[in-house]
């Protein structure tokens, strides 16, 4: 069966811009989708020491020109540190994951709520529109473990398993064999203030620094 990438809904959000002095107020609008391989359905679980890093393949539609988030399936309350990562691709298509695009450590004590999608933000979108950084715009997203908790992050085993998820055994990326780690990812047409998830509870993390390039 050919693996297919869901775009839940391209969900368009609309803020009122509110004006410092007397006058109408503008309507900004905003299209944002949330992409994702698993079934929203954990039957299992995977985190350290089975994997330092989990990622998930992701391909932009073409309308869309940021990252703005992942949401992930917790297993149950977890506390960091853990680093959020985004990763350019390299080789050929498929490709694999090459250089970071940026890291954002989450802050240690920091409870995460498990049983629910959590929303994980950086502080400032991703440009995803530079085919030389992002060919295809394609990336990769994932969590680093920093501890040695292990069944954190949950897992669709059910078919098909699409084959986009792999782990880094701390030499080199393999394939994620037992499913579909349940790590989506939010892309957005624009690059300002990230909209919280509609459809999943969430928490956004507060991250502590950004190291992505300009």
């Amino acid at each position: 069966m050919v693996p297919r990438l869901d775009v839940r809904g391209c969900l368009v959000m609309l803020a009122v811009c509110a004006m410092l002095v007397a006058g109408p107020s503008s309507i900004c609008a905003r299209t944002e989708a949330v992409l994702s391989w698993d079934d929203g359905e954990p039957e299992a679980y995977c985190g350290y020491p089975e994997a330092v890093r989990v990622v998930v393949w992701f391909q932009a539609p073409e309308w869309a020109t940021s990252f703005v988030a992942m949401h992930v399936w917790f297993a149950g309350e977890w506390s960091p540190p853990f680093t959020m990562w985004l990763f350019r691709p390299c080789g050929e298509w498929p490709y694999e994951p090459g250089a970071p695009a940026g890291d954002f450590c989450a802050p240690a004590g920091f409870p995460f709520p498990g049983g629910v999608w959590t929303a994980l933000s950086p502080l400032d979108p991703v440009d995803i529109t530079d085919p030389e950084r992002f060919p295809d715009r394609v990336f990769f997203a994932g969590i680093g473990f920093e501890t040695q908790d292990v069944d954190v992050i949950g897992v669709d085993t059910d078919d098909p398993v699409d084959g986009k998820s792999l782990m880094w055994n701390g030499t080199l990326w393999e394939p994620y064999v037992p499913g579909d780690i349940m790590i989506r990812a939010v892309v957005s047409d624009s690059a300002g203030t990230v909209v919280e998830a509609q459809t999943w509870g969430g928490l956004k993390a507060m991250y502590g620094g950004s190291r992505l390039p300009n």
